[in-house]
């Protein structure tokens, strides 16, 4: 995952991340097979359907599903990475997100002020 933050005025930041395209369609993939072992397909018994035919009937929800999963954990551990305290949620804005390729947003932000309490006896 890679990380790249800009200040943008006082408490503001936009902070850009992008996750690779094998982490993004090893998850579809995963959340893929596990709605296979439920899925009621028409000419198919219950979890009997081949993936191929469960990707063309689930794979845009799924997709969307696991997106919005990605930009929420990658947004947190990217918060964590470079130690910020944002003071409320974040506004995201997205880059890239095409099949097979890697998942970019922006996520715009303000962080709480540093305080120092350096002198106060």
């Amino acid at each position: 995952m890679m990380v790249s933050i800009q200040t943008l005025s006082g408490l503001e930041r936009r902070m850009e991340v992008a996750v690779p395209a094998a982490q993004v369609s090893q998850e579809i993939d995963a959340r893929l097979l596990r709605v296979s072992r439920t899925a009621r397909i028409n000419g198919f018994r219950p979890g009997k359907a081949p993936i191929h035919i469960v990707r063309q009937h689930y794979g845009a929800q799924v997709r969307e599903e696991v997106l919005g999963e990605l930009v929420r954990s990658s947004f947190a551990d990217a918060v964590q990475q470079e130690k910020l305290r944002p003071a409320g949620g974040p506004r995201i804005e997205p880059i890239t997100a095409e099949t097979g390729g890697d998942l970019r947003y922006a996520a715009l932000f303000e962080v709480d002020p540093e305080i120092s309490l350096e002198g106060i006896e």
